[in-house]
């Protein structure tokens, strides 16, 4: 007889023991929402993260609500409308999570200004510009909507061409999006002899450290005609803040404050504030090249935690005597200005503090590191700042 004989089976690896144990689901606003910076009649798209019981983010439907809608209002896809200026508490919400974030409303940049003459003799006609800053405070390309207070007065076509008709006083107004702005005009008989007047017709209210900007003038006469051989001069009252070409009008913003601009011809002169505010830039780059000898090496130009300016280069491979580094903006063969930042005495890796050599210096002051000479006064290798 046989016998059968059952041997128990043993399942190897049918059933995992590796399992780990689900997550709890998280929401959270999204980081870039605190590097927004809100400003009334602005409005700003905002996000929000939710990570399921994986650990990985989903795609859910996310409730929007504001804690005060006169400040900052939201909708059902979480666009912010800044209303007016204060301080809100936005919620998103999903499925019993919440997520908080205050959101403070600055005044709005937004603003219009008129350049154009205060005084026109009947039957001249005079072109008024417009300058429109944007909610960042950028000049920005507009054509604004032109109106005159009184047609009977000066009409106004919509070119922003104003003709004088009669003699009276009467406002031009200029609108574009949320901003208006409107001068008051003064139209005079036309034995009338006029005030020369400087009228700055291309300016900034707000600039960011290391950016640039061309400021542009003219000089009305007694006649009430703009005078081209004029030469404007320009200055600032805070060259370490933003400096200008006396000749030119070349502004370049150097540090945060307040500057005011003139232009001034003869006697006359126009003023107009600048604020300079940081820039969203934190450091700057570029790399070394010879000048007859063989340089090479990159650097970079930064600030750390104490605020410190810190030049770094990496990979540096001189080759000539003497080698000394500047922050210049000259860049010439036989002259160099700036800040003497000390001889290169090592080969490839150099961190130099350099507002321990100078203070003043910041990420904009200067953008040429120079590899100099010092015993032949000559240069042996530059690099630009690419930004």
């Amino acid at each position: 007889m046989k016998k059968l004989y059952l041997l128990p089976l043993v399942l190897v690896g049918c059933i995992r023991t590796d399992l780990e144990d689900p997550l709890t689901p998280t929401l959270r606003i999204d980081n870039a929402v605190s590097e927004i910076e809100f400003r009334v009649s602005g409005t700003y798209p905002l996000s929000a993260i939710y990570t399921d019981d994986t650990g990985e983010p989903a795609e859910v439907q996310i409730s929007w609500v504001s804690s005060d809608d006169k400040i900052l209002s939201l909708n059902e896809k979480g666009l912010a409308t800044a209303n007016a200026e204060g301080t809100a508490t936005i919620t998103a919400s999903y499925d019993g999570l919440e997520a908080m974030q205050d959101i403070e409303v600055l005044a709005s940049r937004e603003m219009i200004s008129i350049s154009g003459l205060s005084t026109i003799r009947v039957g001249n006609s005079v072109l008024f510009t417009a300058n429109y800053l944007d909610l960042n405070g950028q000049t920005t390309t507009m054509s604004p909507e032109w109106s005159s207070s009184n047609k009977t007065i000066a009409t106004v076509d919509e070119g922003g061409r104003v003709t004088a008709v009669a003699e009276g006083m009467v406002d031009i107004t200029a609108s574009f999006g949320n901003a208006s702005s409107t001068v008051t005009i003064k139209v005079v008989n036309e034995s009338v002899m006029m005030d020369p007047e400087i009228q700055i017709t291309k300016f900034a209210s707000f600039m960011e450290v290391g950016e640039q900007f061309t400021f542009e003038a003219s000089y009305i006469n007694t006649s009430g005609v703009v005078d081209g051989m004029a030469a404007i001069t320009w200055s600032s009252s805070s060259p370490a803040v933003l400096s200008i070409d006396k000749n030119d009008g070349a502004a370049t913003a150097n540090a945060e404050g307040t500057a005011t601009i003139t232009a001034a011809y003869q006697s006359i002169s126009s003023t107009v504030d600048v604020t300079v505010e940081a820039s969203a830039v934190t450091e700057r780059s570029g790399s070394l090249m010879g000048t007859g000898y063989s340089i090479e090496g990159d650097f970079v130009l930064s600030k750390n935690e104490d605020g410190d300016v810190i030049l770094t280069i990496t990979n540096y491979k001189p080759d000539g005597p003497g080698p000394f580094f500047y922050l210049s903006n000259i860049n010439e063969q036989k002259r160099v200005d700036g800040i003497n930042l000390g001889e290169a005495k090592t080969r490839g890796n150099i961190t130099i503090n350099v507002s321990n050599i100078d203070s003043n210096v910041e990420l904009f002051t200067y953008n040429y590191l120079i590899v100099w000479c010092d015993p032949f006064n000559t240069r042996l290798g530059f690099g630009e700042f690419n930004n």
